[in-house]
């Protein structure tokens, strides 16, 4: 029996189930939002709170044990530097789950990870990006694709004047080729009959 056992096990072993939890976290504090199952942001969400509190603190302790966590110093200073002083006034819930969607491979409910005191973002960036989006053409562009379609038609529709040079040079390629060059095989069957006659 699993009496006053509170931890969700993720269906994985002990050192999975930190590596699978750091990893969402790590992607969490770059991006500030991740896209995961709902039991592992659930999950996720009550150790970043625990780490988003080290950094709240900005002691030598808290730096170490954050380190221990993570091993990587950029993500570190980040966390120490920009997410912690963001939470100065706030006094626990650092990240919300929200639910997301139906994945459609296996029917897996999704959720959204993020922090509470995050950046705001631009609606571009806030805009979901996939694959068979098309990309929309401004006014401005189509305006133009016009009026360059007006000045192609105009184009045609003006007389072609030649220089006098490239005139030249026309007519005396037409005369080379109107003559005939002769072949060598010609020549040699001409030479033949001269001299058996």
């Amino acid at each position: 029996m699993r009496h006053r056992k509170l931890n969700t096990r993720l269906s994985r072993t002990t050192k999975h189930r930190k590596a699978t939890v750091s990893n969402i976290m790590r992607g969490l504090f770059t991006s500030e939002r991740v896209v995961t199952t709902v039991k592992k942001a659930k999950v996720t969400s009550r150790y970043a709170d625990k780490v988003i509190t080290l950094a709240k603190q900005n002691d030598l302790s808290a730096i170490r044990q954050v380190e221990a966590i993570f091993q990587d110093k950029n993500l570190v200073h980040k966390l120490f530097h920009e997410i912690g002083p963001r939470f100065t006034d706030r006094n626990g819930g650092y990240t919300r789950v929200l639910r997301y969607k139906v994945r459609r491979g296996d029917g897996t409910e999704m959720a959204i990870l993020e922090l509470t005191e995050k950046e705001i973002m631009s609606p571009e960036e806030r805009a979901p990006k996939t694959k068979s989006a098309k990309k929309k053409t401004p006014e401005k562009t189509v305006a133009e694709s016009k009026s360059s379609a007006v000045e192609q038609q105009t184009a045609v529709t003006k007389p072609v004047v030649i220089d006098e040079e490239q005139s030249d040079i026309d007519a005396l390629a037409q005369a080379a080729s109107d003559e005939e060059i002769e072949s060598p095989e010609d020549t040699t069957d001409e030479e033949e009959e001269k001299s058996s006659e």
